[in-house]
């Protein structure tokens, strides 16, 4: 009689400390589902392209290629490569895709600086600052004409990722 009773009263415990755990796990794995869902879900913008007449001017653009300087300052390190880590809209780095939807070689542009071009139906990506941002890509044939995309204003928070898609 007592084994019975001492097997019941252990089972009865177990069962309400199982109850009064159980929630806050899976409240604390529903949050961190949430937060990682946050972080790693870009936040997707799109445009489609707009032809451009052959020798148009292109006022979006202010280098046209990605120069070195050994004197000159060097481009600061992402926080995934040892570089600062910011929040906020104070200094830090957001997560740019650039991903192309097109059968041609598109230029990226941010803030009127080129950074890459993209293969045909390829993505680049990169980090870029936070804060206000200006994204621009075109596409250049051999006739001089050109399909462009943007520019678009965006703005970039700290550690979040984001994607923009150009499409036809």
């Amino acid at each position: 009689m007592k084994l019975k009773l001492m097997v019941l009263l252990m089972l009865v415990s177990l069962i309400s400390a199982s109850t009064m755990f159980l929630p806050s796990a899976s409240a604390q794995k529903n949050t961190n589902a949430k937060s990682q869902t946050s972080a790693k879900t870009p936040k997707l913008e799109s445009d489609k392209a707009q032809q451009a007449a052959a020798g148009e001017t292109d006022t979006n653009v202010k280098n046209d290629m990605a120069p070195n300087s050994k004197s000159g300052p060097a481009a600061s390190a992402p926080p995934a490569k040892g570089g600062e880590k910011g929040k906020g809209l104070g200094p830090g780095y957001a997560e740019v895709t650039f991903n192309n939807f097109s059968p041609w070689y598109v230029k990226c542009y941010v803030d009127g600086n080129y950074r890459g071009t993209i293969a045909p139906w390829g993505a680049l990506n990169f980090p870029t600052g936070n804060g206000p941002t200006s994204l621009y890509a075109r596409a250049d044939f051999d006739d001089g004409s050109s399909y462009r995309w943007g520019p678009r204003q965006v703005l970039y928070y700290s550690g979040y990722r984001y994607e923009w898609r150009l499409g036809l």
